[in-house]
């Protein structure tokens, strides 16, 4: 969240838990989509699912939190105008992330900016790693 990709988005609720690690984006469009994450996934929605059911949010949120997903990006004042508190509080208690993304993003500008960091990531923790083998 501290790189250049990220300063318009906001953490609204869960920062304890933003060292977990992200290895993809997924995007959630179904009531039951949670369901297939695998973990290391920063779940994307565009909130519509939750507009008028707080107890599929809030079971996707422990869904998600269970099953390793790094965090959800959330885009509001199209579907929801603001988190309800509940979903607020159950994130700080969990520890899981929930990050407004900028309203006027486009899906693929989050993909993009997510996976470059992951990927910037990932080659330094292999560079480390050579690094570490040489020195034995």
């Amino acid at each position: 969240m501290n790189t250049k990709f990220f300063s318009n988005y906001k953490i609204l609720a869960g920062e304890k838990g933003l060292d977990r690690e992200t290895q993809a984006v997924s995007l959630l469009d179904a009531p039951d989509g949670y369901k297939w994450v695998k973990g290391k996934e920063f779940v994307l929605s565009s909130g519509y699912l939750f507009k008028d059911d707080i107890e599929l949010f809030k079971n996707t949120i422990v869904f998600l939190h269970k099953n390793n997903s790094t965090a959800m990006g959330i885009k509001l004042k199209r579907y929801l105008d603001e988190i309800p508190q509940e979903i607020i509080e159950l994130c700080d208690e969990l520890g899981f992330p929930l990050i407004q993304i900028p309203y006027d993003l486009a899906w693929i500008d989050v993909i993009n900016a997510v996976n470059s960091v992951a990927m910037n990531r990932y080659i330094i923790r292999i560079n480390d790693k050579k690094n570490a083998d040489r020195l034995q």
